[in-house]
C-alpha cells in the first residue's frame, strides 16, 4: 500500500481495511453476527408476544371471586398469627375496596393520554372530536399501527381550557381493544424518529396511561424508591421505573 493511501485511510475513521488473509474472517465474522443479531431479534418479538398472552391469560382468571377467596384467606392467617385479635378493618371493607379499583382499572384499560397534542380550534364538539380522532389514527400511521378511525371509540379533553394558544389539554384516547392500545405503546419511539412528521408540537407528543388514582399513587412510591437506589449507587447504576401496556405498575 503506498503511504499517501495509507495516511489518506489512517486519517478515515470511517473506512476499516484489511488485508486479503484477514478479510475474509472479517466477511465471516460479520456474516455472523448479523445471523445473531436476526436470532436475537426474533427470539425478542417471540418473547414479547408471549408475555402479552401471559398477562391477557392472568388479567381474564383474576375474577371478583377469586379475590373474595385470597382476601378471606389473608385474614384468617393474619388473625391465626395475631392470636385472634381482629383487625379493625373487615374483610368486606377490603374486598369492597379492591373490587372497586379493579373495576376502574378495567374501564380504563384501554385508555391512553397523549401530551402536547394541537388543540383543534373549532368550537363544535363533533369537529373537535373528529379532528383529534384523525390526529391520533395519523399517528398510528406513521409509527406502524395499522388503526381506523373506527378503532378510537371516544377522544376527551382534559381540564380547562388554555387560554395560550401553544398550550393543549392533554387528549384522553379509548380505543377498541388493548391491542391497539399495546401496539401503540409499543410503537410510539418511532415516532421520536420521524423527521418529517411537521411541527415541533408534533414532535413533542408524549402518551400515558390512564392510571387510577391508585396507580398513581404506588408508581410515585416507586419512583422515590428508584431515585434513592440511584443515589446510594453513586452514579454506577441508573434505575427507572417499568410500566407494562397493561397499565399496571411494576
Amino acid at each position: 500500500m503506498p503511504a499517501t493511501l495509507y495516511n489518506h485511510l489512517s486519517n478515515r475513521a470511517d473506512i476499516k481495511w484489511f488485508c486479503a488473509l484477514c478479510n475474509e474472517t472479517v466477511e465471516k465474522n460479520l456474516r455472523h453476527d448479523r445471523e445473531i443479531e436476526e436470532k436475537c431479534r426474533l427470539f425478542m418479538e417471540k418473547f414479547e408476544q408471549r408475555v402479552v398472552t401471559l398477562e391477557t391469560k392472568v388479567e381474564q382468571m383474576v375474577t371478583v371471586e377469586t379475590v373474595k377467596t385470597i382476601i378471606n384467606e389473608e385474614f384468617k392467617s393474619e388473625i391465626t398469627s395475631h392470636s385472634g385479635h381482629a383487625s379493625a378493618t373487615t374483610p368486606d371493607d377490603v374486598i369492597a375496596e379492591t373490587v372497586k379499583e379493579m373495576k376502574d382499572r378495567e374501564r380504563r384499560k384501554n385508555n391512553a393520554i397523549f401530551f402536547n397534542v394541537p388543540e383543534p380550534k373549532s368550537n363544535v364538539k363533533s369537529e373537535k372530536s373528529a379532528q383529534d380522532t384523525e390526529t391520533i389514527t395519523d399517528i398510528g400511521k406513521r409509527i406502524d399501527v395499522e388503526m381506523e378511525k373506527g378503532n378510537i371509540i371516544n377522544t376527551l379533553r382534559l381540564g380547562k381550557k388554555h387560554e395560550e394558544e401553544n398550550k393543549h389539554r392533554p387528549l384522553l384516547v379509548t380505543f377498541d381493544s388493548d391491542t391497539i392500545k399495546r401496539n401503540v405503546f409499543k410503537n410510539f419511539s418511532k415516532l421520536r424518529d420521524e423527521s418529517d412528521f411537521g411541527s415541533d408540537d408534533h414532535n413533542n407528543i408524549g402518551i400515558s396511561h390512564d392510571m387510577t388514582p391508585k396507580e398513581k399513587e404506588e408508581l410515585t412510591h416507586l419512583k422515590e424508591k428508584a431515585k434513592e437506589k440511584e443515589e446510594k449507587s453513586q452514579g454506577k447504576f441508573r434505575f427507572r421505573v417499568r410500566r407494562p401496556t397493561v397499565g399496571k405498575c411494576t
